[in-house]
């Protein structure tokens, strides 16, 4: 979800979107924004709050519901290559790239 295996610049789920059945997923939205080849930062982020919100549905008592204003304040996915700060130090990170 949040990597790929083989060390792609992208998500692996990216290249499985066409794949995915997830509860609340528009299929079609997604085979838009896929075949666009310009937006997938945008398809990433429906793609993590459908896995999200399928999450929740499975187990309530874990998982948090993902409301709209939560999903609003989500980070964009980082560019490769692009300098971030790591998650907890507050220093930059670079973002694996090819």
């Amino acid at each position: 979800m949040l990597s790929h295996p083989g060390g792609g610049a992208l998500p692996e789920i990216l290249e499985h979107a066409h794949h995915l059945d997830l509860p609340g997923l528009d299929r079609a939205r997604v085979m838009d924004l896929k075949l666009d080849g310009t937006r997938d930062e945008e398809l990433y982020r429906e793609l993590l709050l459908a896995q999200c919100r399928a999450l929740h549905q499975a187990m309530p008592f874990l998982f948090e519901s993902v409301d709209n204003a939560g999903a609003d304040a989500m980070p964009a996915v980082p560019a490769p290559g692009e300098r971030r700060p790591l998650a907890g130090t507050g220093s930059p990170g670079v973002w694996p790239g090819r």
